[in-house]
């Protein structure tokens, strides 16, 4: 797969892997500080019969990252762009967390073009428009706990890029997550500073923004426009969560055509990481039927 940064019309510079092959088009869309490479085991399991883009969304990995522009709709309008200046005319969409909520605005926005879409996320939100408890007398009160809590995160520096990677790794060793596909994953997810120091390549004024933005974000409007198959992917503990489930049926009414699968071992945001073979042939074998 070829990896190349690409201008887009509103200036923003996306980094993208792309395979480049005459096939019909997968773009995989990743969670809120991840980067393209979380996707690297899906790649043996698809790169013959697709052609696979892969975006660092804005603000992530080797893509542009502004001062400002951190909504889902703006994340949604680079892929519309982008898709644009690649002149793909027909996709499938593959989601994870805030990947799968950028992937609905653009189902939404871009019906024409969106044959179907998996999302791992947008399934339900906690706080905010659309929150499974409902939009009760606490809601303020709760957004405004979680806003003076995100306005307290502070960039963590780090000496050496091996320093950020041991200590991801670590993290994950003790999740009981760590293979290859974690390595590459976090060996792309570090960036060297002006001074010399290194940090997450996901800057936290840009987790910021996004974090504030979704609380208003309405993501039933959203589904109520999509005109595609939809796949919902929630793992166990989301499943055997009531209220989670009522959500995902709620926007999977919504959007009309909908299927919900449950995989074993695969966990929120890692599973694609986690069991890569399992997940695509799910994936395959839904997006076969459209």
């Amino acid at each position: 797969m070829i990896e190349k940064r690409l201008k887009l019309k509103n200036n923003i510079e996306i980094n993208l892997k792309d395979n480049q092959k005459d096939k019909p088009a997968l773009l995989f869309l990743h969670f809120n500080s991840a980067n393209l490479h979380m996707w690297n085991g899906l790649i043996p399991h698809f790169k013959d019969d697709y052609r696979l883009l892969m975006p660092d969304l804005r603000g992530h990995g080797k893509s542009s990252k502004p001062d400002q522009g951190y909504r889902i709709e703006d994340m949604a309008l680079d892929m519309q762009l982008l898709l644009k200046k690649l002149k793909v005319d027909s996709l499938y969409l593959i989601g994870s967390s805030m990947g799968a909520e950028v992937g609905t605005v653009l189902a939404a926005e871009s019906s024409n073009k969106v044959k179907a879409i998996i999302n791992e996320g947008a399934l339900y939100k906690k706080i905010g428009k659309n929150s499974i408890k409902g939009d009760d007398i606490n809601q303020t009160e709760k957004i405004n706990e979680k806003l003076n809590e995100i306005d307290k995160r502070k960039e963590e520096y780090y000496q050496t890029a091996q320093e950020y990677i041991e200590t991801q790794k670590r993290f994950f060793q003790r999740a009981g997550l760590w293979n290859d596909n974690f390595e590459i994953y976090i060996e792309n997810n570090v960036c060297k500073t002006d001074q010399s120091k290194y940090r997450s390549c996901h800057p936290v004024y840009a987790s910021k923004e996004y974090l504030k933005n979704y609380f208003n974000f309405d993501l039933a409007e959203y589904y109520k426009k999509i005109n595609c198959p939809v796949l919902f992917l929630p793992d166990r503990y989301e499943w055997e969560n009531e209220n989670i489930k009522a959500s995902i049926e709620s926007f999977g009414k919504l959007a009309g055509h909908y299927e919900i699968k449950i995989l074993k071992g695969f966990i929120h945001e890692y599973g694609w990481m986690n069991v890569p073979k399992k997940t695509a042939q799910m994936v395959q074998g839904f997006i076969k039927k459209y």
